[in-house]
């Protein structure tokens, strides 16, 4: 699906299921007066939400037919005739905030240009402030009777920022703009600078003349061509300034009249910045790899504290606007953000918070974490296991000899006595000296032994008395008499 359309339905769903109880969200558009053709100029939408933000909030803002759009911020999304921004949860939050974005305007343009878009919470309202701005290409020059307008063949747009502290540096640019159809021989661009303040970093065929505080380029077909270009310096202001600084300046290409400088002509100075905290620092892992956490931590770049909740949006690619988003979040109370790549690449990262710049960096991911950084860690495992000796079982066994079943079984030989006693041979029962072991049993075994001889040596000596009682002289019945008598 192109992403333009999913874009677009993404946005829709988010409004539609968005409730309608959230407070106001307001959107206003701050345009230029006027500004001359080729020129580029600043468009700013200032967003301010009252009370509870809602869940969702987009806003979409129509541009003249054949301007270029240049550095839109939070992410805005560039459908060609219009910019879409979406603010939700998921990626950069509702709040009251500042878009800005560059047009340049062509150079055939001139007239009226026309602006305009809506802010939808659910129910779609118009951005209110600027919707026009007048494009002209020349200056008017007024007399008694009569007001001419006269086209230049040549002209020149400054561009300054809006404010700066006191004793910081800026650079100023200026954008040559000539008519091609009239083109001059030479032109000549003259620049005054605010008295006291110190010019470096010309740029080329630029000459700056401290004494008079003005700085001047010379441009001729025959070496520097006469044609579009853009011109800068750097300019600091005194420490401890405050007020203001005016510029102002001339383009010369040989005309009766020498048209001034457009564009800003003032920045305001303040001993402190505009915004307490504007600059991030982002500190990256020295190498990341796949499948692995990377870790990255924001600070201020004035107080060099940790800056929480400032919005991290990670793509896989060149930039936001051809990579794959694959992570977001915002920074924890410690300015850190955390994310697990899934592939390796090149990865881009931007951070952005209201009151700071919109920070970009990127980093390269490696397809895997070398396997040498593993070894430190199974060195720990043999301190471990060396503790295991100690719950070895031989100690733990070691008084089982005390209770072996021998010495409680000692006093059992003492039950052998009945053999001794003159009772008959039953009298020992049998039942017990199993239990004994050893000599015990070989006595009892010696014991029942003598018994079995004895009894067989009684039997054959009474075999013998009978055999030598019996009468020669065959007189039976005199024996017997005997043998009665007895």
């Amino acid at each position: 699906m192109d992403i333009k359309n999913y874009s677009a339905i993404l946005i829709g769903l988010l409004l539609v299921l968005t409730p309608s109880v959230f407070a106001a969200v307001t959107v206003t558009r701050d345009l230029p007066t006027s500004a001359a053709p080729g020129s580029t100029i600043t468009v700013t939408l200032a967003m301010t939400v009252s009370g509870t933000p809602p869940a969702a909030v987009g806003v979409t803002e129509y541009f003249p037919t054949g301007w270029i759009v240049s550095n839109p911020t939070f992410n805005a999304i560039n459908q060609g005739d219009r910019l879409e921004w979406l603010f939700w949860s998921g990626g950069t939050p509702v709040a009251t905030r500042s878009i800005t974005y560059k047009l340049t305007i062509p150079a055939s343009a001139s007239g009226t240009a026309t602006f305009s878009g809506t802010v939808d919470t659910g129910t779609a309202t118009d951005i209110a402030g600027d919707t026009t701005m007048s494009v002209s290409g020349g200056a008017t020059t007024t007399s008694t009777t009569t007001t001419t307008t006269i086209p230049y063949p040549a002209y020149a747009t400054r561009d300054l920022p809006s404010s700066a502290k006191a004793g910081t540096a800026f650079t100023v640019s200026l954008a040559l703009s000539v008519d091609e159809t009239d083109l001059p021989n030479a032109v000549g661009i003259s620049e005054i600078v605010p008295s006291g303040w110190n010019v470096s970093s010309v740029s080329t065929n630029g000459n700056y003349f401290a004494s008079e505080h003005k700085i001047e380029w010379l441009f001729w077909n025959q070496s520097n061509k006469v044609e579009d270009r853009t011109v800068t310096y750097t300019i600091t202001s005194p420490t401890g300034a405050t007020g203001s600084g005016t510029f102002a300046g001339t383009v010369d290409y040989g005309g009766a009249t020498n048209p001034a400088i457009g564009g800003d002509t003032m920045v305001t100075l303040s001993t402190k910045k505009k915004k307490a905290n504007d600059d991030f620092i982002v500190t990256l892992p020295t190498a990341a790899y796949a499948n692995s956490e990377v870790k990255i931590r924001v600070v201020d770049d004035d107080t060099k504290d940790p800056v929480k909740k400032a919005q991290v949006d990670v793509f896989l690619g060149t930039d936001k606007y051809n990579g794959k988003k694959v992570a977001y979040n915002a920074t924890d109370d410690n300015g850190t953000f955390t994310f697990v790549p899934a592939e390796a690449g090149k990865y881009v990262l931007y951070v952005d918070k209201s009151g700071y710049d919109e920070y970009k960096t990127s980093l390269t991911v490696a397809a895997g974490a070398p396997t040498t950084t593993v070894a430190p860690t199974t060195t720990t495992v043999p301190p471990t296991t060396k503790p295991a000796p100690t719950t070895t079982v031989p100690p733990t066994t070691k008084p089982a000899p005390t209770t072996t079943v021998p010495p409680t079984t000692k006093p059992a030989p003492t039950t052998t006595q009945p053999p001794v006693t003159t009772t008959t041979p039953p009298a020992p029962t049998t039942t017990k000296p199993p239990a004994p072991s050893g000599d015990s049993g070989m006595l009892l075994i010696l014991v029942v032994v003598i018994i079995v001889i004895a009894i067989a040596a009684y039997f054959l000596m009474k075999g013998k008395g009978k055999g030598a009682e019996k009468p020669k002289n065959g007189n039976a019945k005199k024996a017997k008499e005997e043998k009665a008598g007895e």
